[in-house]
């Protein structure tokens, strides 16, 4: 057999194993786009607990992922003429250094929200129910569930 031969069948033995694994990411961290919270409930999103219940009905533009290991949750919508949602019941300031931050974070999570970023010490948190954080960056409202 000719070497290139070999190499070919090298490269796909090698690339099988690697499309695997990125299945396998997708797999275990679902995410979900709606345009409306309306859909969400359709959805049975809330019913499940990705979403949190007091997300009012006028939110649009909603993210929600969410790892099925970990249970930590992601969400990321749009909320029309109205402040910090979680700015109030059931939610209450809270100091950055008190935010429960995550090892990793879905890839279109913005890089200000981390907690290892200097500039996530400047962004207004808060602390709602069963452990849920939440702020506001660029227009967007950004929520994270800790998994149980």
């Amino acid at each position: 057999m000719p070497p290139t031969k070999y190499l070919a069948i090298l490269l796909v033995v090698l690339a099988i194993p690697v499309a695997m694994i990125g299945a396998c990411h997708y797999i275990e961290n679902p995410k979900t786009n709606y345009n409306s919270m309306a859909e969400v409930q359709a959805d049975g999103a809330v019913t499940r607990g990705w979403v949190p219940s007091f997300i009012p009905k006028e939110t649009t533009e909603i993210t929600e992922q969410h790892n099925i290991d970990t249970n930590n949750g992601f969400i990321s919508f749009k909320l029309p003429n109205r402040g910090l949602i979680v700015n109030g019941n059931p939610c209450k300031p809270i100091d950055h250094n008190g935010v429960k931050w995550f090892d990793s974070y879905p890839i279109w999570w913005p890089s200000e929200i981390q907690g290892s970023s200097p500039e996530s010490s400047k962004l207004p948190y808060y602390y709602c129910d069963s452990g849920i954080v939440g702020t506001e960056h660029k227009g967007r409202q950004y929520i994270w569930l800790p998994g149980a």
